[in-house]
């Protein structure tokens, strides 16, 4: 049984089926036989569907806010491992959340080798566009390239996959710099169904990245899924129907000088009153007050990185008192990623009562792609939740 013929960039493949029998036997090289890998060096896909901000809910038992997508293009370049995400998004206002009238956003994501940034718009009075370095956005845009077929099958073949018969289906397994495990699923008609992944994250730390592929259609860029939806944390981050996709364009992505600058973090302690102090630098802060013998912080923002330069600068601002209490104003991954460090220091978490059960169930994951402190130490958390008001 042949699959229809198509052409992309001026070759022609015919895809071949194989029997039952043989369904299991080198599942990886038929996969990629059938999906041309040998002969696509690049892939662009695009589409329409929802966008959802990952570790932004309002609350921690609720999905991540979705966002309408206008536009979604992906241009990747298999041999440099490199790629090019364009969106054009606009949030969707649930019932029962007050939000100001949302307003279209456009992103501008690129990944080349470890190295990833965004570029916006220049700014007032400048005639480039910004680049902003986003070191900590390599691994999952990384793990966006190789989590496509074309890319999974690659990969596969270079990483020595393993595969093993599910029933009807075949999973392929392997290992991306000793630390980045990638599993799929072959259906018997040789088609990428699944890809499941781990990368690492402050607060859920080793993350599972889950993307779902259905509906293949012949493409002018060959046999591509046109339903493509990723899950990160349990809940839809990307939910895309593919109307286009294009073989061998051009993806040229070199790395701008500005992006392989690592922004420094650097804290400052800005005196507000006696013993209150304002502690700024970066994109999130914090407040620490001064008490008899200890010290209160509120918020613990980003990661352990920035909770460890609030430590040393409140060592130096504050001398020879402990930071007692930490107090956690919300669940947003943006406040809360630098908790898990000031556990391990001994402070007590002062957080509302539902953000109490969900740290202690997401603390307990491992974090072994990128292990941190509190990992090493396993100390136990201490709460001092409420809720409405404490005094």
């Amino acid at each position: 049984m042949r699959n229809p013929l198509f052409t992309a960039a001026g070759f022609t493949l015919a895809l071949t089926t194989v029997s039952c029998s043989s369904l299991h036997q080198n599942a990886v090289k038929q996969a990629a036989d059938a999906a041309g890998v040998d002969s696509i060096k690049s892939i662009e896909f695009s589409g329409t569907g929802r966008w959802y901000q990952f570790g932004q809910a309002p609350s921690p038992e609720l999905p991540w806010p979705p966002f309408a997508v206008k536009s979604y293009t992906a241009d990747i370049n298999y041999e440099t491992a490199s790629a090019r995400v364009q969106i054009s998004r606009l949030q969707e206002i649930g019932a029962g959340r007050n939000r100001p009238v949302p307003t279209e956003q456009k992103v501008d994501q690129y990944i080349n080798g470890n190295v990833a940034w965004n570029l916006a718009p220049p700014a007032a009075n400048a005639s480039t566009p910004t680049v902003t370095p986003q070191p900590a956005a390599s691994a999952e845009r990384a793990a966006e390239i190789w989590s496509t077929p074309q890319g999974f099958l690659r990969a596969a073949q270079t990483h020595q996959a393993k595969s093993e018969a599910k029933g009807e289906n075949t999973e392929v397994s392997f290992t991306v710099a000793g630390k980045y495990r990638y599993v799929g699923t072959l259906n018997a008609e040789h088609q990428l169904t699944n890809v499941k992944t781990w990368i690492d994250n402050p607060v859920l730390g080793d993350t599972l990245v889950e993307t779902r592929f259905s509906d293949y259609k012949a493409f002018d860029g060959g046999e591509f899924p046109s339903h493509i939806v990723r899950l990160a944390g349990g809940f839809p981050v990307l939910d895309i129907n593919v109307n286009n996709v294009k073989a061998n364009l051009p993806v040229d992505l070199p790395i701008p000088a500005e992006a392989s600058k690592k922004p420094s973090v650097v804290v400052a302690a800005n005196k507000l009153a006696d013993g209150v102090y304002y502690l700024t630098g970066g994109t999130h802060h914090s407040v620490a007050i001064e008490q008899k013998d200890h010290i209160v912080l509120v918020e613990a923002p980003l990661n352990e990185e920035r909770s460890l330069a609030l430590i040393e600068k409140l060592k130096e601002t504050v001398p020879n008192k402990p930071i007692k209490y930490l107090v956690n104003t919300h669940a947003h991954f943006d406040h809360s990623g630098g908790l898990r460090t000031f556990v391990d220091a001994g402070a007590t978490i002062v957080t509302h009562d539902p953000n109490q059960s969900y740290y202690q169930t997401i603390w307990s994951n491992p974090h072994s792609i990128n292990p941190d402190r509190l990992e090493a130490s396993k100390k136990a958390a201490k709460f001092e939740s409420f809720t409405g008001k404490k005094y």
